[in-house]
């Protein structure tokens, strides 16, 4: 038990940050807001949202940020 306890310490203390979300756009009234949200449970995976609902999911923050580019220049 007293293993099981440790690791969970070490764990904690040395702890590597998962994928950060990004938003890109003027504001918060801005129609052509996305945002880069963490999917839960994944690595490195985002999930795109535009206008409240998922529009795709990526495999890491680069292929999210070339995918909202390319979302914004065909607005």
């Amino acid at each position: 038990m007293k293993d099981l306890h440790r690791d969970h310490h070490e764990t904690i203390l040395h702890a590597k940050p998962e994928s950060y979300g990004f938003i890109v756009g003027k504001n918060w009234e801005d129609e052509d807001m996305c945002a880069a949200v963490p999917v839960i449970g994944a690595k490195q995976q985002l999930a795109i949202i535009q206008h409240g609902k998922v529009v795709k999911y990526c495999k890491n923050i680069l292929t999210a940020r070339k995918f909202i580019a390319k979302l914004r220049k065909n607005k």
